[in-house]
C-alpha cells in the first residue's frame, strides 16, 4: 500500500472519531464531572480526560512541578524531575507531597504491622482567582501535548522542541477546526503513534517511547510552571498521563503484540532499571490493573518469574545480583488506598511460593525451588558460592587489601539484607500475606532443624550464608519489638510453629513439659498468637540454626587448620630422620598434600571471616539476645524484671523451667565466640539487661537441671577478664561493678566451686577442673577489689559453705600436684635417657616411640595440671592471708597440714626432690620456688598452735628433717626475711614438740577396746556420733571431712548430712572413763 493511501485512513479514521464524540457532547461530559479511566474503556473508544473540577491546582508557593494524579482508586504525586533509582526511588516519588493514596510503608518496625491504615486523599483547594492568570492558550496545550508525546503539531509557539514522530491526520484536521485541542486529539495521537511503533519495531521500544513521555509530563509542569497547575493544561497533562498508563498497560498484556507473551519475562523489568523510569507510574500501572484479576496476573506473573530467573543466574560477585532485588521490593511496597499489596497478593500465588517437599532434602530445596529462595541465597561461603575465594583469593592478597575487599562484600550482603526486609516486611504487613509470610518462614525454620545437631548433613540443609540472610532478615523485623507483648506460653501451645516436643529443658523432663501443655490447653491460657509472639519466637529459633551451626563449623575448621600446620612444621622438622629412610617418598608426598589442604582451608577461613566476623551481624544479635534475657528476667522475676531482687526463690516458675536448653546455651556459646573473635563489638553491645541476666543465672545455678549451662557462663566471666582479653575491659569493670556481683556472686562462685563435681559432660571428671580453673581467677580478681574482698570474708563466717569450698579446693590442689610432680618424674627420665645416646640407641625403635609418645603426653598433662594446680595454690594463699579461721577447724586443719606437709617433701628433703629436675622447666609452667615460696607462705599465715597439732597428727608426711631442710632452702635459695624464718622453724618445732607427747601418749592407749575406735580410720575416737542409716560410730571429724565431699554413709551410700548425726553421749563417758583409767595405770 502506498503512502499516500496511509494518509487517507488515518482521515477516515479522525473523521469517525470526530462523528462518535461531537465537540458538544465532550463539553457536557467535562462539564458533568464524569470521567472514565483508563481501565473502564477500551482504548479504541473516546477517551474522556478528568473534569476540571476534579484536579487540584498547585497551592500557592508550592513547587509547580508535583501535580496530583486522579483516577478513582489511586492518588499519586508525581515530583517533576525523576530522580536517580535508589532503594527510596519510590517513597521520594509518592511521600514528598504528603498526599498520597499509595502509600509505601518504608518503616521496619512492628507497630503498623497488624493493619495498613488507609491514607486520606489531600484536601482539595479552591482555585484562585489569579489562576485564570496562568491559563494556557490553546497554542501553549499545542506546544505542551508536543514536548511530551515528541509529535510535530500545528499552531505551537517557539517554545515547542523538534519532535521525532509526525500524526499527519491529526495535523490535518486540527487546522481544519474538525478537531479541537482535547483528550480526543490526545487519543489519536497515541492510537497512530502507537500503531506506527508496532508495524516496525518491538513491543519494547514502544514501551519505552510510552514510559519516556510518561517522564516528559513532569519534566514539562516544571518548565512551564504556574500554567501547568491550572485548567486547561493541567486537565490535558492528566488525561496524557492516563491515556498513556491505559496504552502501557495494553503493551504489557500484549495488545500490540502477534504471538503469545512469555510466562517468565517481561518487558517491564528492563524499563525498571532504567534511571529514567518515572516513580509514579508502576503505582499507577498497579492500581489500573489490580481490580480485573486476570489482566493483573498476566503483566506481573511474568515480571515476577523475570525477577526470580535474573536471581537464581547472578552470584554475589557479578555486581548485579541486586537488580531484581530492587525491583521486587518496588513492586512489594506499592499500597492502594484501600490498604491492599496486590502484588504481594500475587507473590504468595505463584506457584513456587513455598513447594512441597520432595525428598530428604527439604533444607536445601527450599533454597533452590521456593521463590524467595534465590533471593536470599547470596553467599561468601565457598560451599555454596565459590566465587567470592576464586575472584578475591586467588593469589594471595595483602592484609589491607583483605579487609578493603571484606568491607566491600559485608556492605553489599547488608545493603541486600536490609532490601530482603522490606520486601518480607511488606508481605507480613499485608493482612492477607501474613499468614503465607509466617507459614513460609516457619517452613524454612523446619525443614533446616537438623542444622543444629553435631554431625548434621549438610547435602541436605540450606547452607550458611541462605540462613544466615534469613536470620538477618528476621532481626530486622524484630528489632522493635516490646518484650512485653511477647507471649510466654506461646512456644508451649499447640498453635506454636516451633516444635520443642523433644528438646531438653531447663530444669523439667519431657514428661512435665507435654503435661503443662495439655494444662494450658484445658486452662484456656492459650491464646490466639499475635504477631509480635510469633515474629520473636521465629527469629530466635533462625539464631539457634543460623549462626550458631556455623560458629560451630567455624571453630572445627580452626582446628584443623591448627592440626595441619602442626602436622607439617613436626615432619619437616624430623626431615633429617627420614629423608635417607624408605618411607621419605612418602612423607614429601604427605607434606605436599597438608599444605594443599591449608591453601583450600585458608581461603575458606577468609571467606568464613567475611561471612560470620561482621560487625553490623554481630551487633544485631546482641541486640536480639538481650531481648531474650529481657524474656527470662521476666519469667524469673515478672515484677521487677530489669532488676531482680535477689534472693530469689529456690525453685524457679514454671514457664522459665521449660525454656529449651539450647536457649541458654546459644547465649553462652555466642558471648564466648564475640569475646574470642569481636571482643569490641562485645563491648558495645553488652546492654545492663544482658549484663544483669548473665549475673542472675550466675547467682542462681539451682534454676538448671545442667550445671554444665552454668559453667559456660563462668567461662564467659573469665573470658572478659582484663588478664585473659584486655579489650574487654571496660565490661568486666561494668560486670564487677553491678550490685549483683557485690553482693551475691563471690558466695554464688564458691557455692558453685563446690557443686560442680558433676557437669553432665562425657568429660566431666577433667571438666571441674578446668570450671574451677575459671572460678579461680575470677576470685584472685575480686579478692583485689576491697568491697568483693569484704563479700568473700564475709561469706568465710556464714555456715558450712565456706568449708566446703575449703575442701574442694584442697581435694583439687592434692590431685593435681600429684598428677604433675609425678608427670615431671617421667619426663625426668625420659629426658636423662635421651641424654645418654649409647644407652638410648640400645632401645628398640618400638621402645623410643611409644616413650616419645608417652613424653608428649606427660608434657601436656604436666603443663595442664601444673597450670590450674597454680591457681589453686596461689588462692590458698591470698585467702589463708586474709581468713584463717576456716581452715584451722578440726574437719579440715588435719588435711590441710597433710597436703602441705607432702609437697613440702617433694620439693626440699624428700627422695624423689631430684627426679624433679626438667629441660626447658618454663615450657610446662614449672616454677619449684614461687611454689616452695606459697606453701611457705600458707605455713606462716595459719602460724598458731591448732596449726602446730594439726601438723603433728600428720603421722605419714610430717618430719622434722624436711622442715629443717626447709629452713636452709628459705635463707639460701629465697632470700626470705629473717622474721619468717624464725616464724616458721618455731612452728615446726612445736609441731615435732607434739608428736614426741603423741609417741609418748600413744603408748598408754595400749589394747583400745575395737568399740572405741573410729570405723573409718581406726583411730581412737574424741567424740563419737552415730551414723542414722549403717548405725556405724565414727568420730566427728572424720565423718564430717568425708560428708564434705560426698554427703552420704560411706558404709550404704544412703544420703547423709552433718544435723543427722547422733552423739554418742554415753560412748563418749565410757571413752574418757577409759582413758582415765589408762592414765592412773601407767602413773601407777
Amino acid at each position: 500500500m502506498s503512502e499516500p493511501d496511509q494518509d487517507e485512513m488515518r482521515r477516515k479514521r479522525l473523521a469517525r472519531l470526530s462523528q462518535a464524540t461531537g465537540s458538544d457532547k465532550s463539553k457536557q461530559a467535562q462539564s458533568s464531572g464524569q470521567a472514565q479511566s483508563p481501565t473502564d474503556s477500551g482504548i479504541s473508544g473516546t477517551l474522556v480526560s478528568p473534569p476540571a473540577e476534579s484536579v487540584k491546582p498547585a497551592a500557592v508557593g508550592k513547587s509547580p512541578g508535583t501535580m496530583p494524579l486522579k483516577s478513582p482508586t489511586l492518588d499519586v504525586p508525581v515530583p517533576r524531575i525523576r530522580e536517580k533509582e535508589s532503594p527510596e526511588a519510590m517513597e521520594v516519588g509518592s511521600l514528598k507531597s504528603g498526599a498520597s493514596q499509595v502509600s509505601l510503608d518504608f518503616d521496619s518496625g512492628i507497630e503498623n504491622m497488624d493493619v495498613d491504615d488507609k491514607k486520606e486523599s489531600p484536601t482539595k483547594r479552591n482555585r484562585t482567582t489569579s489562576s485564570a492568570n496562568y491559563e494556557a492558550t490553546d497554542q501553549q496545550i499545542r506546544t505542551s501535548i508536543q514536548n511530551i508525546l515528541s509529535v510535530s503539531l500545528p499552531g505551537t509557539d517557539g517554545n515547542a522542541k523538534p519532535a521525532s514522530l509526525s500524526c499527519p491526520a491529526a495535523s490535518e484536521l486540527l487546522e481544519s477546526g474538525e478537531l479541537q485541542t482535547d483528550s480526543n486529539l490526545i487519543s489519536l495521537i497515541l492510537s497512530d503513534t502507537s500503531a506506527q511503533f508496532s508495524s516496525h519495531l518491538t513491543p519494547d521500544k514502544l514501551l519505552k517511547y510510552l514510559i519516556t513521555c510518561y517522564s516528559r509530563t513532569h519534566e514539562e509542569e516544571s518548565s512551564v510552571g504556574r500554567r501547568a497547575s491550572v485548567p486547561p493544561l493541567s486537565d490535558i497533562i492528566q488525561s496524557i498521563r492516563y491515556q498513556l498508563v491505559s496504552f502501557i498497560c495494553l503493551v504489557l498484556e500484549g495488545g500490540w503484540q502477534g504471538s503469545a507473551l512469555s510466562s517468565h519475562s517481561s518487558a517491564l523489568y528492563t524499563a525498571l532499571l532504567s534511571e529514567d523510569f518515572p516513580p509514579a507510574l508502576l503505582p499507577n500501572i498497579i492500581d489500573t490493573l489490580h481490580k480485573d484479576p486476570d489482566r493483573f496476573a498476566a503483566v506481573f506473573s511474568p515480571l515476577l518469574q523475570h525477577c526470580v530467573g535474573e536471581m537464581r543466574r547472578e552470584r554475589l560477585v557479578d555486581g548485579k545480583y541486586n537488580q531484581p532485588v530492587l525491583i521486587l521490593r518496588q513492586l512489594c511496597e506499592v499500597r492502594l488506598t484501600s490498604g491492599l499489596r496486590p502484588v504481594c497478593d500475587l507473590l504468595v500465588r505463584q506457584p513456587q511460593w513455598l513447594p512441597e517437599e520432595i525428598g530428604a532434602a527439604g533444607g536445601l530445596e527450599v533454597v533452590g525451588l521456593s521463590f524467595l529462595g534465590p533471593f536470599l541465597a547470596p553467599s561468601v561461603f565457598p560451599e555454596e558460592d565459590p566465587g567470592v575465594a576464586d575472584k578475591y583469593f586467588k593469589e594471595k592478597i595483602s592484609p589491607v587489601q583483605l579487609k578493603s575487599a571484606g568491607k566491600e562484600l559485608q556492605n553489599e550482603l547488608d545493603f541486600l539484607r536490609s532490601q530482603l526486609h522490606t520486601v518480607l516486611h511488606a508481605i507480613l504487613a499485608n493482612s492477607s500475606t501474613r499468614e503465607a509470610g509466617l507459614a513460609y518462614i516457619a517452613e524454612v525454620i523446619k525443614r533446616n532443624h537438623k542444622r543444629q545437631q553435631l554431625q548434621a548433613n549438610e547435602r541436605l540443609n540450606a547452607g550458611d550464608g541462605f540462613l544466615l540472610n534469613l536470620m538477618s532478615v528476621m532481626q530486622h523485623l524484630s528489632s522493635k519489638i516490646k518484650m512485653d507483648k511477647v507471649d510466654p506460653n506461646y512456644i508451649h501451645t499447640d498453635k506454636s510453629r516451633i516444635d520443642l516436643t523433644d528438646e531438653a529443658r531447663l530444669k523439667a523432663s519431657t514428661q512435665e513439659a507435654a503435661e503443662f501443655t495439655q494444662s494450658l490447653e484445658k486452662s484456656g491460657e492459650a491464646k490466639d498468637p499475635n504477631f509480635m509472639t510469633e515474629c520473636w519466637f521465629l527469629t530466635l529459633q533462625a539464631h539457634h540454626i543460623g549462626i550458631h551451626p556455623i560458629i560451630r563449623r567455624y571453630q572445627r575448621r580452626l582446628r584443623h587448620l591448627r592440626e595441619l600446620q602442626k602436622m607439617v612444621e613436626d615432619l619437616e622438622k624430623s626431615e633429617p630422620v627420614w629423608k635417607n629412610h624408605p618411607t621419605a617418598a612418602r612423607n614429601r608426598a604427605l607434606i605436599k598434600k597438608w599444605k594443599q589442604q591449608i591453601k583450600k582451608q585458608s581461603k575458606s577461613k577468609a571467606c568464613s571471616d567475611i561471612g560470620l566476623l561482621d560487625d553490623a551481624l554481630f551487633t544485631r544479635c546482641m541486640n536480639f539476645y538481650s531481648s531474650a534475657a529481657e524474656h527470662m528476667l521476666r519469667l524469673i522475676d515478672p515484677v521487677n524484671p530489669n532488676q531482680p531482687r535477689l534472693p530469689l526463690p529456690s525453685e524457679p516458675s514454671k514457664l522459665f523451667s521449660m525454656l529449651p536448653e539450647w536457649l541458654v546455651d546459644d547465649m553462652a556459646d555466642f558471648l564466648l565466640f564475640g569475646v574470642q573473635f569481636i571482643p569490641w563489638v562485645v563491648s558495645s553491645s553488652l546492654d545492663h539487661t544482658f549484663l544483669t541476666w548473665l549475673l542472675t543465672i550466675l547467682c542462681n545455678p539451682q534454676y538448671f537441671s545442667n550445671p554444665y549451662l552454668v559453667s559456660k557462663l563462668v567461662e564467659v566471666l573469665f573470658v572478659v577478664n582484663p588478664a585473659v582479653q584486655e579489650k574487654t575491659s571496660e565490661v568486666y569493670t561494668r560486670i564487677m561493678s553491678h550490685p549483683i556481683c557485690e553482693e551475691y556472686l563471690p558466695s554464688a562462685l564458691m557455692r558453685f566451686y563446690t557443686d560442680v563435681e558433676q557437669t553432665g559432660s562425657s568429660n566431666e571428671f577433667y571438666d571441674k577442673f578446668t570450671i574451677r580453673y575459671h572460678i579461680s581467677i575470677i576470685m584472685k580478681s575480686m579478692w583485689e577489689s576491697q568491697v568483693h574482698k569484704i563479700a568473700i570474708i564475709s561469706e568465710s563466717t556464714n555456715g558450712k559453705q565456706f568449708i566446703r569450698f575449703i575442701n574442694m579446693m584442697m581435694n583439687d590442689t592434692t590431685f593435681l600436684l600429684d598428677e604433675s610432680l609425678s608427670a615431671l618424674t617421667r619426663i625426668h627420665e625420659v629426658q636423662e635417657d635421651m641424654a645418654d645416646p649409647v644407652k638410648w640407641a640400645d632401645q628398640s625403635q618400638e621402645t623410643q616411640t611409644s616413650r616419645h609418645r608417652q613424653l608428649s603426653q606427660d608434657e601436656r598433662q604436666c603443663r595442664n595440671y601444673l597450670t590450674l594446680a597454680r591457681e589453686t595454690v596461689d588462692m590458698f594463699h591470698y585467702l589463708t592471708e586474709g581468713v584463717q579461721e576456716p581452715f584451722l577447724k578440726p574437719e579440715l586443719a588435719d588435711r590441710l597440714a597433710a597436703m602441705l606437709d607432702a609437697v613440702l617433701e617433694q620439693l626440699t628433703n624428700g627422695p624423689k626432690c631430684k627426679n624433679l629436675k626438667v629441660k626447658n622447666p618454663e615450657k610446662y609452667g614449672w616454677e619449684p620456688k614461687w611454689l616452695l615460696s606459697h606453701i611457705i607462705d600458707i605455713y606462716l599465715h595459719l602460724d598458731g598452735d591448732r596449726m602446730a597439732r594439726a601438723m603433728a597428727n600428720d603421722e605419714r608426711s610430717f618430719k622434722i628433717e624436711t622442715f629443717q631442710d626447709t629452713v636452709r632452702r628459705m635463707e639460701s635459695t629465697l632470700n626470705r626475711a629473717q622474721t619468717d624464718i624464725q616464724k616458721f622453724n618455731s612452728l615446726a618445732d612445736r609441731a615435732n614438740k607434739l608428736v614426741i607427747e603423741r609417741r609418748q601418749q600413744e603408748e598408754e592407749w595400749d589394747n583400745v577396746p575395737e568399740e572405741f575406735e573410729d570405723a573409718i580410720m581406726g583411730e581412737l575416737m574424741e567424740d563419737p556420733v552415730i551414723l542414722p542409716g549403717s548405725g556405724k560410730v565414727c568420730d566427728r571429724k572424720h565423718i564430717i571431712r568425708h560428708l564434705l565431699s560426698t554427703p552420704n554413709d560411706p558404709f550404704n551410700r544412703q544420703p547423709l548430712t552433718e544435723d543427722k548425726l547422733i552423739p554418742a553421749t554415753e560412748l563418749k563417758q565410757r571413752i574418757d572413763q577409759w582413758k582415765h583409767e589408762q592414765r592412773t595405770k601407767k602413773s601407777s
